[in-house]
């Protein structure tokens, strides 16, 4: 049963290897669910899967709406600081969902039937990403603690105790070397954020880089150096570099603009090997930009915000040159970071407008007002609990919005 990974697999690239709608999109179906939609639903083959902010997942059949089954959990919705924090995975037929609030479980469901699965579940609680064949949770038994076990028997592989939490996210995976790449948490005086790297095979660190080396002169004064924040959103693993987004600012700002930029950082030394930096500034300093870069197609995708029109505007990166191909002024502001299939970049506003770009040349190939919103989720005062997933997801002549009232399908004419 073919499943779409996050991000659309497990580099968390944000390219799906679909068809996606290329024109002519209608809504196919809509599908309340109880709260909202924060995180990206789950495609399983011809199953649709979503899990709303009160724990509550349900099941659609992906092709025409129809409810195959819904399942509430017990309780108030676990909270980390004061953070609804939530997790879905899948493999096979079975779904991992962070669960059961009082017992802090993750519990195994059917994918068939959303039943909890006897002898499989309910597992120590954390945050849950299939790779392969294999389930690492991050928080396993405490917030500093990963567990590796082998699927479907949840054989444990290998458990380590972290010197610095991982925040809440999808680890980006490099098949050629089996290293697993994660944001590290961030928090003023106390943890610096950044990247960390592990071996899949044993769960040993292999990189950390924290922060950015002090190599640029100040942009207000040329004097000095730039101090920057890496982003506490997933890493992405494209052409042999680990890019992320920082913010940076110059050592006499005293504002607290910055100005976003992407880095590629090399995975053998940790060192920044290549840069482009946003024109545009805003006071994104402390937590970094909101979405991880997106890369296809020897490009890179990048969403910013331009104070000036209040909108999202949607940057193209070449890898090579590093140089800005295009922007695209979008139609608002864009929840989650851009998507993309085959030739088309996806991306959908707050108000419900979905957008595609083409690739190529950033024109604005069609635009679908949805009459939905889409809500951001909390991630706390520093973004400690997670990121903003792709408010789009793409799949063979088919995508699907996540939002405010639960999720909708659009298909071509």
């Amino acid at each position: 049963m073919t499943l779409v990974p996050p991000f659309g697999d497990d580099t968390r690239t944000g390219q799906y290897r679909v068809s996606g709608v290329d024109d002519h999109p209608r809504i196919a179906w809509r599908a309340a669910t109880t709260t909202p939609v924060d995180i990206s639903p789950l495609l399983i083959g011809d199953h649709l899967v979503a899990l709303d902010r009160t724990g509550t997942v349900t099941c659609w059949n992906a092709r025409t709406g129809e409810l195959r089954w819904s399942v509430s959990r017990a309780g108030r919705p676990r909270r980390l600081d004061g953070v609804p924090a939530a997790g879905l995975a899948a493999f096979g037929e079975l779904l991992f969902v962070m669960d059961e609030p009082q017992a802090e479980h993750l519990v195994v469901r059917s994918l068939r039937t959303g039943e909890i699965l006897d002898g499989l579940g309910p597992v120590p609680n954390g945050f849950p990403t299939v790779v392969s064949e294999e389930l690492l949770i991050h928080g396993f038994r405490s917030p500093d603690e990963d567990v590796l076990l082998s699927l479907p028997d949840l054989t444990e592989r290998w458990r380590v105790t972290l010197d610095q939490r991982r925040n809440w996210t999808h680890p980006a995976v490099d098949r050629a070397t089996g290293i697993a790449y994660g944001a590290r948490q961030f928090e003023p005086h106390h943890v610096h954020g950044g990247v960390g790297a592990f071996d899949l095979a044993t769960g040993k660190a292999v990189l950390i880089v924290n922060e950015v080396p002090e190599q640029e002169e100040c942009p207000e004064c040329g004097e000095g150096a730039s101090s920057g924040v890496i982003s506490q959103r997933h890493p992405v693993v494209v052409d042999g570099l680990v890019w992320v987004t920082m913010s940076v600012a110059g050592h006499c700002d005293t504002e607290g603009e910055a100005q976003a930029i992407i880095v590629g950082v090399n995975p053998a030394n940790g060192r920044l090997e290549k840069t482009w930096r946003s024109p545009l500034s805003s006071d994104a300093f402390i937590t970094g930009t909101d979405d991880s870069v997106t890369a296809a197609n020897g490009r890179l995708f990048f969403l910013d915000y331009d104070e000036a029109s209040s909108a999202s505007v949607l940057t193209s990166v070449g890898i090579t040159s590093m140089s800005t191909l295009w922007n695209r002024p979008l139609p608002g502001t864009t929840v989650g970071p851009a998507v993309v299939a085959q030739d088309t970049v996806y991306l959908a506003t707050s108000t419900g407008t979905l957008t595609a770009v083409d690739e190529a040349t950033g024109d604005i190939r069609w635009t679908l007002e949805t009459g939905e919103s889409i809500t951001w989720p909390d991630l706390g005062d520093w973004g400690e609990a997670g990121e903003i997933d792709p408010a789009v997801i793409p799949a063979d002549r088919m995508l699907y919005l996540r939002t405010s009232t639960g999720i909708l399908a659009v298909t071509s004419e």
